[in-house]
């Protein structure tokens, strides 16, 4: 399944390993520094973003049919969707997955 984070971007929601809002992230030292030194070795995934208000932060799985640059699992996502709806997406997407495994 995927989360769709704006901009037409979409990402497995199995490779997400976290989803930041901007606010939280500027308030907590190590997490801001964390992100900081992501995007200073460019692990941005896209770039453009004018209204930044959450970090996503993603760990690609060995998928071989998947083509990411240079390699790197690690990436970097800004998105100008608050992240209590995309966590509101996700819980949505995550029931109706139940729902059509439980058959009903």
């Amino acid at each position: 399944m995927f989360l769709h984070i704006g901009n037409n971007i979409n990402i497995f929601l199995k490779d997400i390993v976290a989803i930041i809002d901007k606010n939280s992230l500027e308030n907590s030292k190590d997490n801001n520094g964390y992100i900081k030194n992501l995007l200073k070795n460019d692990f941005l995934a896209n770039e453009n973003m004018d209204d930044i208000k959450t970090y996503i932060i993603t760990c690609s799985s060995d998928n071989p049919r998947r083509k990411r640059k240079s390699g790197k699992k690690h990436f970097v996502y800004t998105s100008n969707i608050s992240s209590a709806t995309l966590m509101k997406r996700n819980k949505s997407i995550e029931t109706r997955l139940e729902v059509s495994i439980n058959g009903q």
